[in-house]
């Protein structure tokens, strides 16, 4: 075999392992993407939590059915609370526009815009939240 199929093999051997890194690198995050919005979705962490006290505290049926209803309400609280922080962010971001926009152009003004729309709904998927009214 002479040198030049060696080296054939050999960048061929690298470019494979780069492709698979690539490929499970991706995958890696996609998946570690998922599990985050999994567990902060707080409908999500009362059935993980219920579930995990059950196994782990060995909780009675009795139990359960006592701290059902201590759980969702945490739940509905940090609903309410990951909406308000929404809106208090929200508030904020449009005092600083309010304060950037006049150094702006009418075509940077509207792309800020469209920036923050995105953000905006990227933040409601993520956290669960329904859109303000």
């Amino acid at each position: 075999m002479n040198s030049i199929a060696r080296w054939k093999i050999v960048v061929s051997l690298v470019v494979i392992f780069l492709a698979g890194s690539i490929t499970g690198a991706l995958f890696t995050i996609a998946i570690a993407k998922h599990e985050v919005r999994r567990q902060s979705d707080p409908t999500q962490w009362f059935q993980l939590t219920m579930q995990r006290w059950k196994t782990r505290l060995r909780l009675t049926p009795a139990q359960e059915e006592k701290l059902k209803p201590i759980v969702q309400e945490t739940v509905e609280e940090l609903r309410t609370l990951r909406a308000s922080d929404l809106r208090q962010t929200d508030e904020i971001l449009a005092r600083a526009r309010t304060r950037i926009e006049p150094e702006l152009t009418p075509e940077q003004r509207i792309r800020l815009q469209k920036m923050q729309e995105a953000r905006k709904r990227r933040l409601q998927e993520w956290l669960n939240i329904p859109a303000a009214r």
